[in-house]
């Protein structure tokens, strides 16, 4: 018998054509099938921090903005009281009319990033992903206990502002203080109440808990939460309102989550803010020992209201109106999702600015601000220079 080659496949054996059968259609390598759809993933999820991105440096130009106009305004108006001999009633932040004024410039710092919000989500994102306010269904009682249970991050972030601000001050690093907006006439308290309680409850969730952690919620609902807490605590841009801002933020971004409801945020918001008026009205028109009293109780009983709040969670069943979780949609793992949003650049780029901006109403040392930073190291260095040469 002669010696033939062994066949190399199945398509050079005896009887076989030397091509391969025809497939009416091409199957794709599933690995690199899988590839692609993780690369689709990744620049879905880039868009939508780019989004959240956009949208807080859209509130830092309308900042700049704002400022700049408003202060031309007032420029103008105090060269006109100083020739004319008046004095502007705009220097005086109790005044009603460096309220309203301050309540136009607060409006327009929020409305302008929820309108270019808004804008991306229908022209940059090119899809109805992200729903800024969002309102499902919740069964009474179980927003209430929520709300309820959603008291205790008061006292928690209080807490934990309380006890940043002794440590920092403990080096040396204490915040600035706050302008006094209130002067004990119920004119300037009703003022502030919508200034402080009213439109932040609005406007802020809308930026926040709406396009913002609506838009990062592509990465999971934890990353979502945790990264517009920290945007929402970095606007805020005092050393003392940061940490409890966070803390807060973290409980209306999973208030609003479990509820599928962003009204819920809305009512905790405003009652936080509201409570910090009625307590400064309070203070202003008794004294500072009937405040402390005042102020004692009101954590004391927001306290047990969160404990009762807990307790009527844990004996209920479980319901959420929207899941929690990532619910095995993403096909990257969650290393890379947490990666791709904390490391996102106009996320990083909007922590950097704000937290310089932090630093700069903040008293470091013998520096009053860091306005005069400049100025105070300049004294330090040339203090040994003249000791050198004048001993």
């Amino acid at each position: 018998m002669d010696w033939q080659m062994p066949p190399q496949n199945q398509w050079q054996q005896p009887g076989v054509p030397p091509y391969p059968p025809y497939y009416p259609y091409y199957q794709p390598d599933p690995y690199q099938m899988f590839a692609y759809m993780q690369s689709q993933e990744k620049e879905k999820l880039k868009r939508h921090n780019n989004l959240a991105g956009f949208v807080c440096f859209g509130f830092i130009g309308a900042s700049f903005f704002v400022a700049i106009v408003f202060g031309i305004f007032v420029a103008a108006l105090t060269i006109g009281s100083t020739i004319t001999g008046d004095k502007s009633s705009l220097t005086d932040t109790t005044s009603t009319a460096y309220l309203l004024m301050y309540m136009v410039e607060y409006v327009l710092m929020l409305a302008i990033p929820i309108v270019l919000g808004l804008l991306l989500c229908r022209f940059y994102l090119k899809s109805r992903d992200v729903h800024p306010i969002y309102v499902k269904r919740v069964k009474p009682s179980y927003g209430l206990s929520l709300l309820m249970f959603s008291a205790s991050a008061i006292v928690v972030g209080n807490y934990v502002s309380t006890f940043v601000v002794n440590l920092m001050e403990q080096i040396g690093i204490a915040p600035s203080d706050m302008p006094q907006m209130q002067d004990g006439s119920v004119r300037a308290f009703l003022l502030n109440f919508l200034i402080i309680a009213v439109l932040p409850a609005i406007l802020e969730e809308i930026m926040f808990r709406g396009l913002v952690m609506q838009s990062l919620r592509f990465a999971g609902d934890t990353i979502a939460v945790v990264v517009s807490s920290i945007l929402f605590a970095m606007v805020h841009g005092t050393l003392y309102q940061i940490p409890f801002a966070f803390v807060l933020g973290l409980m209306l971004g999973y208030i609003a989550l479990k509820t599928g409801n962003i009204l819920f945020s809305m009512i905790l918001h405003f009652f936080n803010n509201a409570m910090a008026v009625i307590l400064e009205y309070v203070c202003i028109n008794h004294t500072e020992e009937f405040g402390e009293q005042v102020s004692i109780i009101y954590f004391a009983v927001l306290a047990i209201v969160g404990i009762m709040g807990a307790a009527l969670l844990w004996m209920r069943p479980h319901h959420a109106a929207t899941p929690w979780g990532d619910n095995g949609q993403h096909l990257l793992s969650l290393k890379e999702r947490w990666k791709s949003t904390l490391f996102s650049p106009l996320i990083i780029a909007f922590i950097v600015l704000m937290a310089f901006a932090t630093l700069l109403t903040t008293n470091i040392g013998d520096v009053d601000s860091m306005s005069d930073l400049y100025s105070y190291f300049e004294e330090q260095a040339m203090i040994p220079l003249w000791s050198l040469f004048y001993g």
